[in-house]
């Protein structure tokens, strides 16, 4: 960026900057980028990153080779993976909100965002090899049109906010159109070994809206909105049967690897982080290894059924409000109603559920907690296409009938 430009106000600097942006004429043919499919295609994603963060100083080299972040031990992380032929060449993660909280959360204020039950994802930890750097945004932009795409497609976050480098913040406010969060730009941030960071966000519904209001009648070479709209065969995007938030590859055998024979970093988090992993791998078949892998812990209550994160269109009672399933459990679901609506007294509630496009499931629930546009329903009775999409789930991560506990507490 010129100097002269890079001191503008952001009114009159970012309208330059897309003037002067240019996409990618081509993009090579033997580029793949899609979720990580094998636990093989994962660690080569992780020493991607450990080389590159070690390269620009973003961290100290590590025995192992890789970098692994606790995020990481989440069902909810989706690793992408870049591949050039069969070499995996780039990475990215984006990270759900979970019980560990978000790697931004140990700097940015992200508490005004998570009001009323709505969620966050960041996308971080990208990583080029060194080899590829060279070719910049025939790389980088498909990455960042996955990533982009596959939030609104499959995410089940409302907003989606990054960290990067104040030397790129203005591509990502200017060509992107993030917003900058209210803390502004950090001198020292740990997760980069104190390098600057600058905090953004976006509202993952209002993307194309968003888009659309800025790239309207842009010239094609361009306008990013025809960018993300145009179908590119080099990305591939995930077969869905039903809406869930998981997509991972990790297996009990990764996970030992990763965590408890190649890196300490669950060891390593404060007891009470290590106490709310334990708590939500309740259950499931990793329990018995997170708590290996998290060393001594405090006596907690555990679980008694595994809660599996979605994003479900609802509607709830006799006056059909409209609601959302954030997340689901053998006993129970959470709600999240509209501003202004939801159940104002405890009861018996009829559920019409959207658990993939044109499936909808019967239930009925009954309130068990009631927070201001939220509620915990307990499930008392539910059609047979609600036992299908918790047998999905439960197939999805892993979890087999005789894991599963007998028990059902009716909270989530």
């Amino acid at each position: 960026m010129r100097k002269g430009v890079k001191h503008l106000p952001d009114p009159i600097k970012h309208p330059i900057l897309r003037r002067s942006f240019r996409l990618p004429k081509e993009i090579s043919e033997e580029l793949s980028i899609s979720v990580v499919q094998t636990p093989q295609e994962m660690e080569s994603a992780l020493r991607v990153l450990h080389d590159a963060y070690v390269d620009f100083g973003y961290m100290n080299p590590h025995p192992s080779g890789l970098r692994v972040l606790p995020q990481h031990a989440m069902l909810t992380t989706t690793m992408i993976v870049v591949k050039i032929a069969d070499e995996v060449i780039g990475t990215v993660s984006m990270i759900l909100d979970n019980p560990l909280g978000l790697p931004m959360d140990s700097i940015f204020d992200l508490s005004p965002y998570r009001q009323n039950g709505m969620r966050l994802m960041e996308v971080s930890s990208l990583a080029v090899a060194k080899k590829y750097r060279f070719v910049r945004g025939k790389i980088f932009l498909p990455v960042c049109k996955f990533a982009l795409e596959y939030a609104q497609r499959f995410s089940v976050a409302d907003y989606m906010v990054i960290a990067v480098n104040p030397k790129v913040a203005d591509f990502y406010r200017a060509i992107v159109l993030f917003d900058k969060l209210p803390t502004g730009a950090v001198k020292n941030y740990d997760f980069v070994k104190g390098a600057p960071a600058v905090g953004q966000i976006i509202s993952i519904a209002d993307l194309k809206k968003t888009w659309a209001n800025v790239y309207d009648g842009v010239s094609s070479k361009r306008n990013f909105l025809e960018f993300m709209n145009e179908d590119l065969d080099q990305l591939k995007f995930p077969i869905r049967q039903y809406r869930h938030g998981l997509e991972n590859v990790l297996s009990q055998g990764l996970f030992r690897d990763l965590f408890i024979e190649k890196t300490k970093v669950l060891e390593q988090l404060p007891m009470e982080k290590k106490v709310r992993l334990a708590r939500y791998y309740s259950g499931s078949q990793f329990e018995a290894d997170i708590l290996q892998a998290c060393g001594n812990l405090l006596p907690f209550n555990a679980r008694s059924e595994f809660r599996y994160e979605t994003l479900c269109s609802a509607r709830v009672g006799v006056d059909d409000s409209k609601a959302s399933v954030l997340s689901v459990s053998r006993g129970g679901l959470h709600l999240r109603f509209l501003p202004g609506k939801g159940p104002v007294v405890e009861g018996e509630r009829k559920l019409q559920i959207e658990v993939a496009p044109n499936k909808i499931a019967q239930t009925v629930g009954e309130t068990v907690w009631l927070q201001p546009g939220q509620a915990g329903l307990k499930i008392i009775d539910h059609d047979a296409t609600w036992s299908e999409y918790l047998e999905h789930l439960d197939e999805y991560v892993g979890n087999s009938p005789k894991r599963r506990p007998k028990a059902a507490d009716g909270t989530t």
